[in-house]
């Protein structure tokens, strides 16, 4: 799966921001939940109840046309007889492309989704694992964006050459280390994310 993205990262990630967007004009009483219904479901015309669609907003997983809510891990596993890779990482420090230079300081904000937009805070650091236009309030209001994957010339990068705010891509670790709260330092002069132990 990490291999599709990369090979997909060079497509329109527009994509996934007009398939959003149709849904909730087809389904406007579902608003954002749309987005967490099924090709099956689309085409048939049976929508689960909305009490069915808020479960699988606080996560699922989805493969072999299979939809699991509420499964652990190896659960998971056992299911689908597969092993998931667990990627370890033990620095105190991050790295990755520079995007657009700079150094800025401030808390993290991870945003995963289009339910964090709203909730994101002028000052606050952008932390992603690729980001779409659907973030764009989002990265104005943004001090820095770190992104997992991405290069040079990926969303993120290019907004942030317009926004002037230091972008720092293809850390491939950055949402699985950083956790909202995290106060550190994104130097993208040199391609560096270090923790900070506190607001200097």
């Amino acid at each position: 799966m990490e291999k599709v993205r990369v090979l997909t990262d060079t497509l329109c990630n527009g994509s996934d921001t007009v398939i959003r967007k149709s849904l909730i004009k087809i389904y406007p009483k579902l608003e954002e939940l749309s987005s967490l219904l099924t090709t099956q479901e689309i085409f048939s015309g049976k929508l689960p109840l909305k009490e069915e669609l808020l479960k699988r907003d606080r996560g699922y997983f989805f493969a072999n046309n299979k939809l699991l809510i509420g499964k652990s891990r190896s659960e998971i596993e056992k299911i689908f007889k597969i092993k998931f890779k667990i990627k370890k990482f033990d620095s105190a420090i991050l790295q990755g492309d520079i995007a657009q230079k700079g150094v800025a300081r401030g808390t993290v904000r991870r945003v995963m989704g289009h339910r964090q937009i709203a909730e994101f805070k002028k000052g606050e650091i952008l932390v992603s694992s690729m980001t779409i236009p659907d973030f764009l309030p989002a990265m104005k209001k943004a001090a820095a964006i770190v992104t997992n994957e991405g290069g040079v010339l990926c969303h993120a990068a290019i907004l942030a050459r317009e926004l002037q705010i230091p972008c720092i891509t293809g850390t491939r670790f950055a949402t699985h280390v950083l956790r909202d709260g995290d106060y550190i330092e994104v130097d993208a002069n040199n391609g560096t994310i270090k923790f900070l132990n506190k607001k200097a």
